[in-house]
C-alpha cells in the first residue's frame, strides 16, 4: 500500500508541478493558480497519512443522503461501487466551493498492481493541510487475472471525516489489536486536556516563562491545540540504543550506566527537545516549559509506548511507561508539547503500531 500510494502521489506531484499541463487541463487561470498552490503544499511531507477500510456502498449512500437510504438501479449501484471513493472525494471538495471542486476533479491518476497476499480493499489518504490525496485500492478481475486497481485523486481534507464516519467500526477493528487501546485514548486525552487548560491560562504562561515572546508563542499554540488534532498515532516506546544512534548520525554513543539510566527514563522528552530544537531556540524554550504528568493503574497486557497528537505547527507527545512505585506496578504518563518533527524521529526509531497493523490487515 505504501509503495502503490507513494508511486501515485509522486506521479500526481509531477503532473501538478507542470504549469503547462495544468493550463491545458483546466483552460482557466484561476484553476491553474489553485493547482499551483496545491502543488507547493504537496511538495512537502504530508501532515497525516492513514489507511481506511474501503467503505460500504449502502453506508456511503446513506451518509450522502443525511442518513436515509437511496433507492438506486442495479446499473447505478454497480457504477457507484467502482467510483465510490471518487464520489466521496467530490463531495468533500464541494464543501470548499465550486472552484475547489473543479480544480480537484481534474486531478486523477490510476495504476494497476499485482495482487499481494491477504490484500483487502482500502483507501490511503495523505493530508497536506489545505489539500489531500486519496488513493482507492480495490481488487478487480482483468482478463481472468486478479489485480489491484489503484486510483488516486486530489480532494479536500474533509475526505478524512467522511471515511472516518463511514468506516469507524471496521477501522476500530483494524487498529484495536492492542488490548490497552481504550486506556491509551483515555490517558492521552486526559493529559492533553490538562495541557490545553494550562496553556489557555495567560497568567500561567506569563509566570512560567517570564517572557512576552514565549507567552505569545504559547498562546498561539493554545489556539492551534484547541481544535481536533490533524493526526494521532501510537508508536512503540523507542529503544535507547536506537535513539542514541539516531541522535549521533548512526554511530553508537558510549555512556556511563548513570547516564543510560537517566536517558532511558527521559528518552521521549529528550527526543521531543531534539524535535523542537529544529525550529529554533525560542520554540525549544517555550515547548520545554510545557510538561504534565499523571499515574494510572496498570492495564492488562500493557506495553510501553508513545502517543502523538499533531496539530500542524505544534504537537503533544505522551510517553507511557510501566514503572514500579513502592512495590506496585503502574503506568507513568508524561506529556510534553513539542514540534511535529517528533513524528519523523519516532518513525525512524520505532515504526508506528497503527501503520503496522493497517498494513498487516
Amino acid at each position: 500500500m505504501e509503495d502503490a500510494g507513494g508511486e501515485l502521489l509522486e506521479t500526481m506531484r509531477t503532473l501538478m508541478a507542470d504549469e503547462t499541463f495544468a493550463a491545458v487541463l483546466t483552460a482557466s487561470e484561476e484553476l491553474t493558480a489553485q493547482i499551483a498552490a496545491w502543488a507547493e503544499s504537496m511538495d512537502a511531507q504530508p501532515l497525516y497519512t492513514r489507511v481506511y477500510p474501503y467503505p460500504e456502498l449502502d453506508a456511503a449512500l446513506s451518509y450522502a443522503n443525511a442518513g436515509e437510504a437511496l433507492p438506486l438501479s442495479d446499473a447505478a449501484r454497480a457504477y457507484l461501487a467502482s467510483q465510490l471513493v471518487q464520489a466521496l472525494c467530490a463531495q468533500a471538495s464541494a464543501q470548499r466551493g465550486a472552484m475547489y471542486l473543479a480544480a480537484a476533479s481534474a486531478l486523477r491518476v490510476e495504476e494497476w498492481y499485482a495482487l499481494p497476499e491477504n490484500f483487502e480493499d482500502c483507501v490511503l489518504v495523505y493530508d497536506f493541510g489545505d489539500v489531500a490525496f486519496a488513493v482507492a485500492l480495490r481488487q478487480e478481475t482483468v482478463a481472468d487475472t486478479e489485480a489491484v486497481r489503484a486510483e488516486g485523486c486530489v480532494c479536500a481534507p474533509e475526505i478524512r471525516e467522511a471515511l472516518l464516519l463511514l468506516t469507524a467500526p471496521a477501522l476500530a477493528e483494524m487498529t484495536s489489536e492492542r488490548p490497552d487501546g481504550a486506556f491509551l485514548e483515555d490517558a492521552g486525552g486526559e493529559l492533553l486536556e490538562t495541557m490545553r487548560t494550562l496553556m489557555a491560562d495567560e497568567t500561567f504562561a506569563a509566570v512560567l516563562t517570564a517572557s512576552e515572546e514565549l507567552t505569545a508563542q504559547i498562546a498561539a499554540w493554545a489556539e492551534s491545540m484547541d481544535a481536533q488534532p490533524l493526526y494521532t498515532r501510537v508508536y512503540p516506546y523507542p529503544e535507547l540504543d536506537a535513539a542514541l544512534s539516531y541522535a549521533n548520525a548512526g554511530e553508537a554513543l558510549p555512556l556511563s550506566d548513570a547516564a543510560r539510566a537517566y536517558l532511558a527514563s527521559q528518552l521521549v522528552q529528550a527526543l521531543c527537545a531534539q524535535a523542537s530544537a529544529q525550529r529554533g531556540a525560542m520554540y525549544l524554550a517555550a515547548a520545554s516549559a510545557l510538561r504534565v504528568e499523571e499515574w494510572y493503574a496498570l492495564p492488562e497486557n500493557f506495553e510501553d509506548c508513545v502517543l502523538v497528537y499533531d496539530f500542524g505547527d505544534v504537537a503533544f507527545a505522551v510517553a507511557l511507561r510501566q514503572e514500579t512505585v513502592a512495590g506496585t506496578e503502574a503506568v507513568r504518563a508524561e506529556g510534553c508539547v513539542c514540534a511535529p518533527e517528533i513524528r519523523e524521529i519516532l518513525a525512524n526509531i520505532a515504526a508506528p503500531q497503527e501503520e503496522t497493523q493497517a498494513a498487516e490487515g
